[in-house]
């Protein structure tokens, strides 16, 4: 009997998955456990392996296609078995009950006519003319009983690419990575309480211990500190004395993690992600920029998996080798606060009545009001400070 695959579940927060690409083509056979296709979630890139040992007898949904999680995308079998669903080529949310695989009936008037007659549409080529902004109540459907589909829905999308090359703009398929993204900063800035509290600290003895450090690695050919590795360090320190900046508001109450696990925003060739440092509370400068170093290489060549991307409580996001002094950040949902951090810059500064030149650092917290107060938020930043500008022996531990 052929074997029904599926799109899978790959992370808690994954409601649907594009189809990367598929590493066997119909007909070929595939082993049990060896990579069959690749998956893009909202996160990362991840093989997918065969189930089973068979033939791949029909790849339902193809190469760039999206499709919610648990909805049929091949079958696996032996040559020539008769597939228990002849109806592949429509492709239906697993979510919808029986009665959304007949063909909607959607009333539209006619332009003109005054009148108003049903247009009958898939409900996966509904979609796609939603996400894409496509009228169809002129759409001529070459299903059944003239049924609009999803291949006449994508005719008409690169119909208006071929359009679009002939005027001033060029249109981009936005990713799924960057798709979810935007709907989560949208979500989370329309929906949660932000406030933000900025500080400019004088970090004249951090950047003497960095261009010791440098000299020091030099000398020994060891691995490379980065200012965002004594920044995450400090994080870890001073969360531990701030629990509700290490924290969720989770529908109608406050989860305080025990772990701090340190995301921070890395550029991938997809988009910006997000990795993860888990239980930094426990781990060393040196094990903390071995980590980072680590993570951002994977990043930079789409090899993260979904546990790196996975259970951050706080985050932090570093522009300084960009030369930018300052900016706002929006909260990453679930967790209550996000450390904003831009370049180190020299700059006049007065202290006890005489100007002097100094190394200076703006930072920027943006916090989640429905957990942090703004005293709470005020105190937190208090301890960074003292951290990061006078450097306790504790911190290379």
């Amino acid at each position: 009997m052929a074997i029904e695959l599926t799109m899978p579940k790959l992370g808690l927060t994954m409601d649907e998955g594009t189809i990367n690409s598929w590493l066997k083509k119909e007909g070929d056979y595939i082993e049990a456990g060896k990579t069959l296709l690749t998956v893009e979630t909202d996160k990362v890139t991840i093989d997918v392996e065969s189930p089973v040992s068979g033939t791949l007898l029909k790849i339902l949904v193809k190469e760039g296609e999206t499709v919610p999680v648990s909805q049929p995308i091949g079958y696996i079998g032996q040559p020539g078995e008769i597939l228990p669903d002849a109806k592949v080529q429509e492709k239906v949310p697993p979510q919808h009950t029986p009665e959304f695989t007949k063909p909607v009936e959607i009333t539209t008037s006619i332009p003109g006519s005054g009148t108003e007659r049903p247009v009958s549409i898939s409900p996966i080529a509904r979609k796609l003319a939603a996400e894409n902004k496509i009228d169809f109540s002129s759409v001529q459907g070459t299903g059944p009983g003239g049924r609009i589909v999803e291949e006449d829905i994508q005719k008409l999308i690169k119909a208006n690419d071929s359009e679009d090359k002939n005027k001033h703009y060029r249109a981009e398929k936005i990713s799924p990575l960057k798709r979810i993204t935007a709907q989560r900063m949208a979500e989370s800035f329309r929906e949660t309480p932000h406030f933000y509290l900025q500080k400019q600290l004088n970090v004249d003895k951090l950047v003497a211990i960095k261009e010791k450090l440098i000299s020091d690695t030099k000398q020994s050919n060891s691995f490379h500190v980065t200012y965002t590795d004594f920044l995450l360090k400090n994080l870890a320190l001073t969360l531990q004395s701030h629990p509700y900046l290490n924290a969720s508001w989770v529908e109608d109450n406050i989860h305080l993690f025990q772990a701090i696990n340190l995301g921070f925003a890395v550029a991938s060739p997809k988009g910006l992600v997000v990795a993860v440092i888990k239980d930094a509370q426990i781990k060393s400068l040196s094990d903390i920029a071995m980590e980072r170093s680590d993570l951002s290489k994977k990043a930079k060549e789409n090899l993260l998996s979904q546990d790196d991307v996975s259970g951050g409580t706080f985050t932090l996001t570093n522009l300084g080798m960009y030369g930018i002094d300052n900016f706002l950040p929006i909260i990453n949902p679930p967790q209550s606060a996000i450390l904003a951090v831009g370049a180190i810059s020299e700059k006049p500064v007065v202290y006890d009545h005489q100007i002097g030149i100094h190394q200076m650092l703006d930072v920027t917290l943006a916090a989640d009001h429905r957990v942090v107060d703004g005293a709470q938020a005020a105190e937190f930043l208090v301890s960074f400070t003292e951290i990061l500008t006078n450097w306790p022996d504790k911190l290379f531990a």
